[in-house]
């Protein structure tokens, strides 16, 4: 089966988070979807496979409804890919914290607990 590509434009007046609208196309269209951008409001899409009619629309109203890019949503999709001595150095932290809390009578957080509340900060910040 041969590539297919199409091309989409925007007409928000943010730029859109693209981690976010890779993941919703990957979701909603194809595992295989990659894109390019090739200015500030235009894309082009490919996959393997012709595009239908309803993943053309789909991928236009990721493309539109798409979270806005931001500093905090750059930190929250890094966070899931944190290189190996970083995520180590969280780790070994948790597990200092967990022995503590349980001096306390409180229960250790959990590896996913540390993750979302990683990712919770980073959104305040």
């Amino acid at each position: 089966m041969a590539a297919d590509y199409l091309i989409l434009s925007t007409t928000r007046s943010t730029p859109a988070d693209l981690a976010s609208a890779l993941t919703q196309w990957r979701a909603q269209i194809a595992a295989d979807v990659g894109y390019v951008q090739l200015d500030a409001k235009t894309f082009n899409l490919k996959k393997e496979g012709s595009w239908t009619d309803t993943q053309k629309a789909t991928a236009q109203t990721v493309l539109d409804t798409a979270p806005t890019a931001s500093p905090q949503l750059d930190a929250q999709h890094t966070l899931d890919d944190l290189p190996i001595w970083a995520k180590a150095l969280a780790l070994v932290i948790m597990d200092e914290l967990n022995i503590l809390r349980g001096q306390h009578a409180l229960a250790p957080r959990t590896q996913a607990q540390l993750i979302t509340a990683m990712k919770n900060k980073a959104a305040t910040l």
